[in-house]
């Protein structure tokens, strides 16, 4: 949380663009990092959908979003929420998501210790033009302690933006 906060505060005191977001598609790739030393970690890819956002604040582009994001030994999460996006000048911006889902573990070792689980995703992009964008994202995955056990996963992930256009 400390982190979101800082991006927060740098965010608010950087330069923005007037573009707004449109409705957009991103392809990840990534590797995961299992808190849970038995479990081993594995590659990942992701599909994400972004509408266009419903408000701006302060420089920042509030929208919603939907994730599918799937591991090599059968794990998969799928989850929808909240986007938020800031331009950090003509050509870098910054996100940030929050979507709450149902993940499935594939196995034993890969078990996050409950069905609902919360992704928290922060990333750093680059508009390469008007229809592509590239993203580093980081990513976390808990069930914020409504299961037993809690030991969460973080993600890496490379991303590639498109751009589908507004309404």
């Amino acid at each position: 949380m400390k982190y979101v906060l800082a991006l927060a505060a740098f965010a608010a005191l950087a330069g923005h663009s007037a573009a707004a977001s449109a409705n957009e598609l991103v392809i990840g790739l990534g590797r995961s990092d299992y808190s849970d030393n038995h479990a081993e970690n594995r590659l990942f890819g992701t599909v994400e959908y972004h509408a266009s956002p419903f408000a701006t604040y302060r420089g920042f582009d509030f929208g919603l979003g939907g994730i599918g994001q799937w591991g090599s030994g059968g794990s998969y999460f799928l989850g929808g929420g909240l986007v938020v996006t800031r331009d950090l000048g003509d050509r870098w911006f910054v996100e940030f998501s929050e979507m709450p889902g149902f993940y499935h573990a594939g196995d034993n070792d890969h078990d996050l210790g409950h069905d609902l689980e919360f992704r928290s995703q922060l990333a750093l992009g680059y508009h390469l033009n008007e229809d592509w964008s590239a993203s580093a994202a980081v990513a976390h995955i808990s069930n914020a302690d409504l299961g037993d056990d809690n030991p969460g996963a973080n993600f890496g992930f490379l991303r590639l933006h498109r751009n589908l256009g507004s309404h």
